[in-house]
């Protein structure tokens, strides 16, 4: 029987670390660019959690789930170099999770197991005791997983900026009470052996309020790590607010110069129109020049001189006219404005512009609200198109009774990852202050009742922007 009891408890243990492999595949997930073939970090962690296992060689618990961890992130690391700080961190809270859970769920375990298989009212029915015996650690393995299946969610839940890239400030704040915590963990851990070769018997046997005060210290140590996790947060919010509010500032600067532009542009035309009769009249007077009868081949000389004069006036006063109009038709002068601008700068990067862009005429949009779209979207249309062979890019609006679309199309380059949460792309940007484009653009969609998106079709990239409109 006890031949039995062993195979199924090593068959247990097996499968609670199978299981615990997928849950680290499960727990990276969300935090890293690169999906495809991440599967192989949960492999690699439980074909070497098995091999330890296996070895004739016996290794405390910590250092074999410590080695299991290691070899798993180095499979993350190397699949996605990114962020290294935030793999540490959470290869070093995943290994604590496990042990979090084991200990939290020992103590309901060992009772049932003292009442049943220790007791003495099934002593005469080995078949029975070893039927719940298999009972009881299946019960356990679930009761394991499902316990860090919990913690895990409670993470995900806390930890919102997974794609941020952790700062050294950030990663020690993160994972001080980790090192107390595996601190801690050491500690129990070495006196309970120093109990057991002492006394030959185990801590728990003689002191049954151990393995609650355990899972107590256990429970804290969750907790611990999840005030710091929240407290991280906080800050980020903090530093995204502070952020938000230097765009917000950099937009305003934006407006600003444009309606400086809108009255630039105003003024030059007031003025065009004031001495258009100036022009006219010395016009006139340069294709008018005639010469006396009595000299008439001088007179031609005159005349041909006089038409060159003027044709080089008109050319220079059409080049003053086009710079004293706005090129762009749109129906609202700071879009047209936005749009010029863009379009020169593009074409300065030797990017194709094509607009098809109409303002929403009588109804509740903002000018403000549609600049901070133009202005986000064709910023990052240009900065993707700029690094394409053939780039281009093309704006275009219309309207499905009260849906206003804008669509903005791009050339790019490779494919851009997607935020899972967010469904928009990740900022490729490091400078302070951006990466919150599409950010800010959602905002004002939202403010409207309507959203954005985003799709890649190919070398193209499209950005969607709905807003509900009224009137």
């Amino acid at each position: 029987m006890d031949r039995y009891v062993n195979l199924v408890f090593s068959l247990g243990s097996a499968l609670n670390l199978c299981i615990t492999g997928f849950l680290f595949w499960y727990f990276v997930t969300p935090f890293l660019l690169k999906k495809k073939g991440l599967s192989a970090t949960g492999v690699v962690y439980a074909l070497v959690m098995l091999w330890l296992k296996l070895i004739p060689y016996e290794l405390d618990g910590g250092v074999c789930y410590g080695i299991g961890t290691l070899a798993a992130f180095l499979v993350m690391y190397r699949m996605d170099r990114r962020n290294g700080k935030q793999k540490i961190f959470l290869s070093l809270t995943f290994y604590l999770l496990n042990w979090i859970a084991w200990g939290i769920v020992l103590g309901p375990w060992d009772i049932l197991y003292s009442v049943i298989i220790r007791g003495q009212n099934l002593s005469g029915y080995p078949g029975i005791r070893f039927v719940l015996f298999v009972i009881i650690e299946v019960l356990f393995v679930t009761m394991d997983i499902a316990a860090e299946v919990l913690l895990i969610k409670v993470i995900h839940g806390a930890y919102h900026y997974k794609s941020e890239n952790l700062t050294i400030r950030e990663f020690i704040l993160l994972s001080a009470p980790s090192f107390s915590v595996m601190a801690g963990y050491w500690i129990i851990n070495f006196y309970s052996r120093i109990y057991e070769k002492d006394l030959g018997q185990y801590i728990e046997d003689n002191h049954f309020e151990f393995i609650w005060l355990r899972a107590l210290y256990m429970a804290i140590s969750f907790a611990a790590l999840l005030v710091v996790i929240l407290s991280y947060q906080r800050i980020k919010d903090g530093q995204r607010k502070e952020k938000e509010d230097a765009v917000f500032s950099r937009q305003m600067e934006d407006m600003k110069r444009h309606m400086e532009e809108i009255e630039r542009l105003y003024f030059d035309i007031r003025s065009l129109k004031h001495d258009m009769a100036n022009h006219v009249m010395l016009l006139e007077r340069l294709y008018g020049k005639e010469g006396s009868g009595e000299e008439q081949d001088g007179g031609q000389i005159e005349r041909v001189r006089g038409r060159k004069e003027a044709a080089e006036y008109m050319t220079k006063l059409k080049a003053h006219v086009e710079e004293s109009v706005l090129e762009m038709k749109s129906g609202n002068p700071v879009t047209d404005v936005i749009l010029r601008e863009k379009r020169k700068e593009a074409e300065a990067k030797g990017i194709a512009f094509r607009t098809d862009f109409h303002y929403p005429q009588d109804t509740n949009v903002e000018a403000f609200d549609l600049s901070i779209l133009l202005n986000n979207a064709i910023n990052n249309a240009i900065e993707a198109a700029q690094t394409c062979r053939e780039s281009f890019i093309s704006v275009q609006s219309y309207r499905r009774r009260n849906a206003y679309m804008i669509e903005v199309w791009n050339s790019c380059d490779g494919v851009r990852a997607v935020d899972e949460e967010s469904g928009l792309p990740y900022s490729t940007k490091k400078e302070p202050g951006h990466g919150f484009g599409l950010a800010t653009m959602r905002k004002v969609a939202q403010r409207y009742h309507g959203d954005i998106d985003v799709r890649q079709d190919g070398e193209s990239f499209i950005l969607s922007i709905m807003i509900m409109v009224s009137g």
